[in-house]
Formats: structure tokens, C-alpha cells, sequence
């Protein structure tokens, strides 16, 4: 993305992730059909299938890449009419879909699907369609040099102060109660993302809300973590040794979790989505703990992580060129 001669136009459907912080870097978002009342499936892909069309035509993009979990069809459809355009899916979340609840031919129009992955070297779609499979190390961000973390922490935190990054996706209801769980301690300070919508979160004197910061970044500064269970958060937070608490929202999830980590036991606390509130006390009180989030490090350092983004970018750029 530093490189000025390549161009790079970023489709979105959640208008929170739209800026123009990179002169290289145009920015087009496509409403989610969720935020349509009343919005005919049918109908909305139709919308967006013309709409990528439109970007397709001004832009003769040699690349696509779909970073998804569900690869919608008025997508496929813009997509499949492109045969000379480059097109991959990263698909890296442990929240994927059953692959037989995705369009079939999702398997076809794409040239390969991405896997980020610590120890998984096959996957289910590998035996469906066309598509080729590239499996990589997890894909993450450079972390700041540590005088960068020490001048946040002391331009934002009081001294003996615990700072908390706060992201847990779109379950507000729960997330709110975690998030007032943490607060009610005077000494914790939550730090969260663009994507952060809870007023009651928001408006707390304790809140601190940094959205040009990276996710690796955000985590590297913070004492501990509340975060989504995809790969990408949990690789993250292994990756910069920040003690994590997740919230999970079904069985499945954590089984994917220990089948990416390779066992059961994983340094990783977590919640179910239909927890009550003796036990987020509890997660919140054991996150907080200074010899629980020792502990968690410590066995966190038994990962080892070898960071595959630039040679993903190469292999993506030697088809692009």
C-alpha cells in the first residue's frame, strides 16, 4: 500500500472503515443489506453486482481480493464476467460458514483461496471446485517499537493504570455488559476501534478511542485484550503477547480455535455468548489479574510465529504483474 504507483480501490459494506488516509488508496462503500429495511436479497445484488461492474469498467483492476466469509453472488456474478482479472479469497476467519451453506460456484470463480494458519495445512474446500488453495503463515502487522508504546502509555494512562482493548465484534448486548464489567474497576481504561458504536462505552471518562491505529498496534500497547475470535485477532494478540478474553458464540468456534493452535489446551480465556453475569465478573476478574495475564504470556511464548505477509504480497504481485 506505500508503493504510489499501485493503485488500490477498497470496497466496503460498513462505512466506519471508510477513509482517505492514502493518496493511492480510493475508497467506495456499498451499503450492507442488513441496513436496507425491508431490502429484497435478489434485489440487493443486483445493486452491488452493477455497482462492481461500474468499478470493474473505471478501474480495470488486474486484481481482486475478498477478504470475506460469505462470498454474496451479485459479487460472483461481477466477478465471474472478469476471467482476466486475478481474483483470490482470504478466507481467515474460524467463523466461516459450513461450506455447504456457500454458493457452489464460489469454489470456481476464484483463482485460489487464501488460508492464514498456524498448523492447518488442509481444509474442507480444498476438495470442492476449481480453485487453487495457497496455505500461509498468519498474516499480521509490524508491531511499534517499544519507546512508541512506552510514550502512548504515558500520554494517555495514569501510572498503575490497566489498559484494556476492547473489540468484540457485533454482539453489543454482551459486549456492553463486559465492557461495564471492566470499567466498574477504577484502574482499568478500555481503548477501542472506528467500529465501537456503544454510547455508554463511548461516553465513559475511561474510554479512550484511537481509530488510526492498528490492530497490531492496539493490542501492543494494551495490558490485556477482549477480542473476537477470528484467526486474525487471535493470531494477533499470540503475536504481540497480550493475555485475551473471547467471546465465543457457538461450540464450533473454539473447536476451530484448538484445531489452529493444534490441542485443547489454549492460552486463550473465553466466554460463551449465553453467559450470565456471575461469570463475566468472574472472566473479567481473572483477565485483569496480573498473575493469570503472566501465566497466559508465558505459555503464549510456546507459539511461535513467523509472519507471511510479504511473501503472500510478492506471490500475489508476481501474478498481478
Amino acid at each position: 500500500m506505500d508503493d504510489p504507483d499501485l493503485q488500490i480501490i477498497h470496497v466496503t459494506t460498513d462505512e466506519m472503515f471508510v477513509t482517505a488516509s492514502r493518496k493511492n488508496v480510493h475508497y467506495y462503500m456499498f451499503p450492507a443489506r442488513a441496513k436496507l429495511d425491508g431490502m429484497n436479497p435478489k434485489l440487493w445484488n443486483t445493486q452491488c453486482e452493477i455497482f462492481l461492474n461500474s468499478i470493474f469498467d473505471i478501474y480495470s483492476p488486474k486484481t481482486f481480493i475478498f477478504d470475506g466469509d460469505y462470498p454474496f453472488r451479485g459479487m460472483l456474478n461481477a466477478m465471474e464476467s472478469r476471467p482476466e482479472m486475478n481474483r483470490f479469497w482470504l478466507r481467515e476467519s474460524s467463523l466461516n460458514y459450513k461450506i455447504s451453506s456457500l454458493p457452489g460456484d464460489a469454489f470456481e470463480v476464484f483463482d485460489a483461496i487464501i488460508h492464514p494458519t498456524l498448523r492447518k495445512k488442509t481444509d474442507p474446500d480444498t476438495n470442492i471446485g476449481r480453485s487453487g488453495s495457497v496455505f500461509c503463515n498468519p498474516i499480521l502487522s509490524a508491531s511499534p517499537e517499544k519507546s512508541q508504546i512506552d510514550l502512548f502509555r504515558r500520554k494517555e494512562l495514569p501510572d498503575e493504570c490497566q489498559l484494556i482493548f476492547f473489540d468484540v465484534g457485533k454482539r453489543e448486548d454482551l459486549a456492553e455488559r463486559i465492557g461495564l464489567e471492566l470499567l466498574s474497576n477504577e484502574n482499568v481504561y478500555l481503548l477501542v476501534r472506528e467500529n465501537m458504536r456503544i454510547r455508554s462505552l463511548l461516553d465513559h471518562p475511561r474510554t479512550l478511542s484511537h481509530p488510526r491505529m492498528t490492530y497490531c498496534e492496539a493490542l501492543s500497547v494494551s495490558d490485556a485484550a477482549v477480542i473476537y475470535p477470528d484467526h486474525f485477532s487471535v493470531h494477533t494478540a499470540f503475536f504481540t503477547r497480550t493475555p485475551a478474553l473471547s467471546v465465543l458464540e457457538e461450540g464450533k468456534t473454539i473447536r476451530g480455535l484448538q484445531e489452529e493452535f493444534g490441542g485443547e489446551d489454549i492460552p486463550l480465556l473465553y466466554l460463551d455468548s449465553f453467559t450470565n453475569e456471575g461469570i463475566i465478573q468472574s472472566a473479567v476478574n481473572r483477565l485483569i489479574d496480573h498473575n493469570v495475564q503472566f501465566q497466559l504470556v508465558e505459555r503464549m511464548e510456546e507459539f511461535g510465529f513467523n509472519d507471511d505477509t510479504g511473501s503472500l504480497t510478492q506471490l500475489i504481485m508476481d501474478y498481478h504483474a
